[in-house]
Parts: structure tokens; sequence; C-alpha cells
């Protein structure tokens, strides 16, 4: 099956299982406002150009610079990497050519991406890497040039051939990379696979290994390594400290966390279960997801950011104690609507990048064809009114 109708499968089972929670009526002392930065609800296109003049096409995922200044897009429809300027919401194309798909390796518009979804940025913003389909691709973002840095393209395949196996770069195999995170040193990265598992890539030598789940083995079972179980697990995210993984399990409908240096999986929040899929705030086994994609933490590491497009939301979760509040959209808001967190509304969103001081959120809101700003602010103490999330 290919990704996009493997999107859309998710898409379908996690809506035909998902519980809707009441709007919430207690006061939180966290204030989001959501407004759109580029592109125009639903108008797919090509189109370089400043804001709502932009247009996208089924954006995956995006990375936002540790300075606050830019955003790479995987502007997954097109086959491209954007790169939008914070201050103006310019947008430009700076590697791919819309409409081309391929994996090769160039400079530009002359290189050529078959399927990039998940994306990051190094810490100083100079290189991103970039996950696409069988491969992981790196970007320097100053000249666009993209190599293959993990795995390889079977030649005149369309992806249905790419298998799992560790090995140094090229000859490493990845079944279909969803998402990759890079750790602030930028000597570790991790990648999740539709193979269900979680994969580490040593960036000094390109040694690929297996993190944790076995290959094409389902399941929800916490454990060490191999004896863990993933389901299809899609947005990660790496720890300022770089010991630990937080992983959206995707068809689990749950957080998972894995220890780096010993491969220990548990579950932060939620139930890995296909069956459990919900939206529903609380704490650790309390909470419930529903095709929870994208993933975010800010600096500290106390905070994660996680998108849902079941549940068409953005949920906020505190790493120490596991407790999911809502931080913006519900399923029942009109798609594409700005405005405070629980009036605004998303559309089948997928990725999401957070500021280190977890002030703003970009969110790509993927069927919407829209990249979203949520500004958040925190407030000292807790008050009750109706534009509050709890």
């Amino acid at each position: 099956m290919s990704k996009k109708l493997t999107l859309i499968a998710l898409g379908l089972f996690a809506a035909s299982t998902l519980l809707i929670a009441p709007r919430p009526s207690q006061a939180a002392a966290t204030f989001a406002t959501v407004s759109t930065l580029a592109g125009t609800t639903q108008q797919q296109g090509t189109t370089d150009g400043i804001g709502a003049a932009a247009r996208f096409y089924v954006p995956e995922d995006l990375a936002l610079s540790a300075d606050g200044t830019f955003a790479l897009v995987s502007d997954t429809g097109n086959g491209t990497i954007r790169k939008i300027d914070l201050a103006t919401a310019q947008v430009a194309t700076i590697a791919g050519t819309p409409g081309q798909f391929d994996q090769v390796d160039g400079i530009g518009l002359a290189a050529r991406f078959f399927d990039p979804s998940g994306i990051t940025l190094s810490q100083d913003g100079s290189v991103a890497l970039i996950a696409d389909a069988c491969t992981v691709r790196k970007l320097v973002v100053a000249t666009g040039a993209v190599t293959t840095i993990a795995g390889r393209w079977p030649s005149g395949s369309n992806g249905g051939s790419c298998t799992t196996s560790d090995g140094v770069g090229d000859a490493a195999r990845f079944s279909n990379v969803w998402d990759v995170a890079l750790s602030a040193d930028g000597k570790i990265a991790v990648t999740s696979d539709v193979s269900h598992v979680i994969r580490k890539i040593d960036m000094a030598t390109g040694q690929v290994t297996t993190l944790a789940g076995l290959a094409n083995q389902p399941g929800g079972t916490d454990g060490v390594g191999a004896s863990a179980r993933f389901f299809s697990p899609q947005g990660v995210a790496l720890t300022p400290d770089g010991t630990t993984v937080l992983v959206a399990d995707t068809t689990n409908q749950a957080i998972r966390k894995i220890d780096l240096a010993t491969g220990q999986v548990t579950t932060l929040a939620g139930v890995a279960d296909p069956l459990m899929g919900a939206c529903l705030d609380g704490t650790g086994a309390a909470a419930r997801f529903s095709g929870p994609s994208g993933l975010a933490m800010t600096n500290d590491g106390r905070t994660a950011l996680v998108v849902e497009y079941a549940c068409e939301r953005v949920r906020m979760i505190d790493v120490a104690s596991g407790k999911v509040t809502t931080l913006a959209g519900l399923l029942t808001n009109l798609p594409g609507t700005d405005g405070p967190g629980p009036v605004a509304g998303f559309d089948f969103p997928f990725g999401i990048a957070v500021s280190p001081d977890g002030r703003l959120a970009l969110v790509a809101d993927t069927t919407s064809d829209t990249i979203r700003r949520i500004d958040i602010s925190r407030l000292p103490y807790s008050v009750n009114l109706p534009f509050m999330l709890q």
C-alpha cells in the first residue's frame, strides 16, 4: 500500500473509533492563538509568494530554526522543500522541482524527492534531514545541496520493494521513513518507519541500527529493544539532552518513550491499542489520542506538543507527569478557522514544530494546504475564562 493510501486508511480507522471530548469548561494557565502563516485554505499549488499568496500541496511536516527566523516545509504533494521567512511570511522553494518525483541528489531545483515527509533542522539551522520514502536525505540550507546519507532507492521501483535492515549508509534499508529527529549536538538521528521500528543513525559513521521494535511485527508491548512493539509510528522527537526519544505511535493511539542508552520502551500517555482511539485529555493511561502524528519538544525537555489528524487538534504533554491537555483545535470546528485555541479549526494536520522557549508552534495543516501559526502564552495563574484551555 502506498504511503498516501496508508494515511487515508489510518485516518478513516481512527475517525471510526474516536470519542470526542466535550469543550473544556475549566480554567487553565495556557492560552493559544492560531493564525494562518502561509497558504490559503484548500487552495493547492506550487506558487512561491508572501503569506496567503503562496500555495502548498499536502504539506506533511515542518521544522523551525532555533533562532525563530525561518521554517522549512516538506511540501509532500509537490515533492519539494520550501522555506518560510517568519518575519515576512515569504515562501521560497529551495530544493526539488514541483511534480518531478524521484530520488536524485543535486543542488536546489536539480534535486529530486519522491515522498518527502518528516523534516528536522540542526541546532544552528545550517542543515536539514528529510525522511524521503526509503532514504534519509541531507539538505544544506544555504546552498540547497541535497545528498542521501542513509538507505537507497531501488531503481525503477515505486517503493514497494523497500525493506528494513541495518547497515552503513546506502547499505542500510528502510521500508518507508515517516519522520526524523536530530540530537542537539548533531551526533545522532532517529527515525520512525512504516515497518513498525525506530532506527538510530550515527551521523559520524552513517551506521544505522534498530533502536526498538521488530521489523514487520506490529503491536503495543512495552519492553527493551526488539522485545518492544510499535504500530505504524510516525512522529519522533529527541529530548535536548539526547537521552530520550518520544514517539507518536500512530495506529496504537499513544505516545511512547524510549531510553536511548538502554532501548527501554514505556508508554507515556494513552493506551497502546488501536481500539482505544479517542479525543480525551487526562494523565498517562487516562488520556486518549486518535491519530497522533507530528511531535515536537521544547528546549527544556519539559513539554511536548502533539498534533492529531483524526482529532484535528494540538495537544500538550507534560513529559514528567504524562498529563495531556488540549492546546488548540476541536474536531467540530470549521477547518481553516483562525482564532483562540478552542475555536480554531484544522484539517487533517500532520506535522508540528515548536520554538525552544515554547512560545511559538507551527503546524503543517496537511489537507488544508496551509501552514498555521500558534502563539502560546503561559499565564502565572488559572482564571475562569471561556477561551482558556484545560
